[in-house]
């Protein structure tokens, strides 16, 4: 094996040792900020602080949505299906790309005052913290009440 060969081989065992070593710490971390995040976004939702989930979310969800639309959504689902009794959580996975970083997305099975929904959040980790890119509600009770 030539030095390029050996060059090449040394740098993919330092890399899996680095990733080895750093990734399941960082993905944890992320996690972590992501659950918080929700448990805080129910919290919200429950007491009708819409404009505050808006106004802490990630510049994405923004540049996509105007705050009356969002908020009007929020208060929708709060009016219509009432306070949250449980969630569990059902899916998790976390993406990295060079464009947007990185991005978890968290799905989860809620059961509210009025009925049943599943929510996927798609968070930004930002430190201990996370920011809400975007929120997807599906419910059979949400459409017909």
């Amino acid at each position: 094996m030539g030095l390029w060969g050996r060059l090449c081989l040394l740098c993919a065992a330092i890399s899996g040792a680095c990733l080895l070593s750093c990734g399941p710490k960082a993905i944890q971390k992320d996690f972590q900020a992501s659950a918080s995040g929700v448990e805080l976004f129910h919290s919200q939702l429950d007491s009708a602080r819409f404009d505050e989930i808006y106004s802490a979310a990630a510049p994405e969800l923004k540049n996509t949505t105007s705050e009356a639309d969002f908020v009007q959504l929020l208060a929708a689902v709060h009016r219509k299906l009432g306070r949250v009794r449980s969630s569990n959580q059902v899916g998790f996975s976390e993406t990295w790309n060079i464009h947007e970083g990185t991005i978890v997305r968290l799905d989860y099975e809620t059961l509210y005052e009025q009925g049943e929904a599943k929510e996927h959040f798609e968070w930004r980790p930002h430190g201990s913290q996370a920011l809400l890119v975007a929120y997807r509600i599906d419910s059979q009770a949400l459409i017909v009440r």
